[in-house]
């Protein structure tokens, strides 16, 4: 089960920030897709999502979800140009293939239509 995982501005290494943003001056190496949650623990919206990204990334296991907090990570909101939350970034093999404010009742569905097949 994939858990979704809270980046800490303590903890993050420079492989993972690498890694999630597809900067590196090293060669690429095909990773698991790539979901990125931009919420803020103040933010009703995101609060409500929350649970739903949660389900989603246990039924998918092959999809590595992130919960980043805007508040603590700034930079890695700018850097993805984040305007508001909750904002989904789905990345796949470095590349941004899709991406949704807010909380709509289909966002599963447009995910998983995007994600490779098993």
């Amino acid at each position: 089960m994939t858990d979704i995982t809270d980046i800490n501005p303590n903890t993050i290494t420079t492989a993972e920030l690498e890694r999630i943003t597809g900067k590196s001056t090293t060669e690429q190496v095909a990773d698991p897709p790539c979901l990125m949650y931009f919420s803020a623990a103040w933010c009703a919206p995101c609060k409500a999502l929350s649970p739903r990204i949660e389900a989603f990334a246990a039924k998918h296991p092959e999809l590595d979800v992130k919960k980043i907090d805007v508040d603590t990570q700034r930079e890695l909101a700018q850097l993805y140009n984040i305007k508001g939350i909750p904002t989904l970034v789905l990345m796949i093999d470095s590349d941004e293939k899709f991406r949704v404010s807010g909380a709509s009742p289909e966002i599963e569905e447009k995910i998983e239509a995007l994600l490779p097949s098993k």
